[in-house]
């Protein structure tokens, strides 16, 4: 699991203003916020609780919690049956699911949650989601959908490279929007509504959908999703999507058929969404090929440790390797948060590869970036009580720290 726990220090102008307001807002309603519990459910592969991630929650969350930890490293469970069991064993008011590889950057995030969650017209809470659920493609592939993640991704080489894929778009204000479904990396609803909803195991048996489904049972319902970005996460890892994803989407459109295509909030017509799916299709087959030849390299690196002769690749094989490469480090140019040393080196170390296609493209980067944007230098003392890059053994890592 990757536990990278660090902020990345240009992120710092994002999370003054929404702290500010934040701060503003958390008296809403205090005697009912007393009583309140968050219960964290969180399935993993592995036996215990990765201790960064304990010691992350306990530091920020700020109001009273309980974590059910399932251990699934014996593939006891699928997702839909290691949340219901999670749900048998909560005592809070509020049920908060979520990944294992995720970092909370904001102070006190659990009062935030109580306070949004208390609110009569809000049910659920999430930080990705989408207005339109289709039976063609899932939203995730849709241009229309939002995230307020800070998303993470490694590269795909020997020596891997973690390394920031997106930053949300923000103006500084707090966002709450209502949505249709959200993402399951992290998702908070009022407990009372498991009185009538629960993640269908009969229906679904592996460990996709759960997200989307549990979202419609609440839309069936009349109530409301939504997200906000007063929340701040990262996300270390992009998800892989398999042919089982497809066997759970099918699943999920034969179950919801006669409700699809769902809307809420929705601004897109019918025509924009129409349109917009082709598209979404080609990106969600190109996403299948490429986690497919993700899976298979670092099964390869895993083994070997290192690379093996760059003839022995496949054309697609080169084509990965040197996008998620090239990716990683035109991150670092552009996000500051590493030294221009580093970010040199690094550089350097790409445009040696000798089926590196974006050389010319990379140096362009770095000297907009690094030579002419002179009022955005490296400062690693901006934050100094936030490691950049903190353990889990990558080289990246190491040299980061």
């Amino acid at each position: 699991m990757h536990t990278w726990n660090y902020l990345i220090p240009q992120y710092l102008s994002y999370l003054q203003p929404i702290a500010r307001q934040s701060v503003a807002l958390k008296t809403h309603n205090p005697k009912v916020l007393a009583q309140l519990m968050i219960s964290i459910i969180i399935c993993s592969r592995s036996p215990h609780a990765d201790r960064q991630l304990k010691d992350n929650i306990a530091a920020t969350i700020g109001t009273n919690y309980e974590l059910i930890y399932i251990d699934n490293s014996q593939s006891r469970y699928n997702i839909f049956e290691a949340y219901n069991e999670g749900v048998s064993r909560s005592r809070g008011d509020v049920l908060c699911f979520m990944h294992e590889d995720l970092c909370f950057h904001s102070k006190d995030w659990g009062l935030a949650v109580e306070r949004l969650l208390s609110l009569p017209h809000i049910d659920a809470l999430g930080l990705a989601g989408c207005t339109v659920i289709t039976k063609d493609v899932d939203w995730r592939f849709y241009p229309f959908n939002t995230s307020y993640l800070i998303q993470g991704d490694t590269s795909i080489e020997p020596a891997m490279h973690y390394y920031i894929n997106q930053f949300p778009t923000n103006d500084g204000t707090i966002r709450l929007e209502s949505v249709a479904t959200i993402d399951g990396c992290w998702m908070c609803f009022k407990k009372e509504l498991f009185e009538k909803i629960s993640f269908d195991d009969q229906t679904f048996h592996d460990f996709h959908m759960y997200d989307t489904d549990i979202c419609m049972q609440i839309n069936q319902l009349g109530k409301n999703i939504f997200i906000t970005n007063e929340i701040v996460v990262e996300h270390f890892s992009l998800g892989t999507f398999s042919e089982g994803f497809k066997i759970g989407f099918d699943a999920f459109c034969t179950k919801w058929s006669s409700v699809l295509p769902f809307r809420k909030n929705c601004k897109y017509s019918n025509e924009n969404i129409e349109s917009a799916t082709p598209e979404a299709q080609k990106c969600f087959e190109n996403r299948l090929r490429e986690d497919s030849l993700k899976t298979k390299l670092n099964k390869v690196f895993r083994e070997s440790g290192h690379c093996k002769s760059f003839s022995g690749y496949t054309t697609a094989e080169k084509a990965l390797i040197d996008w998620t490469s090239y990716r990683a480090r035109l991150s670092y140019i552009r996000g500051y948060y590493v030294s221009r040393k580093l970010a040199w080196d690094y550089m350097l170390e790409y445009m040696k590869r000798p089926f590196a296609k974006h050389r010319t493209t990379l140096v362009f980067k770095f000297i907009k970036h690094r030579v002419f944007a002179k009022s955005k230098k490296y400062n690693a003392s901006r934050n100094p009580d936030i490691d950049i890059f903190s353990r889990h053994g990558s080289q990246t890592a190491d040299a980061l720290k």
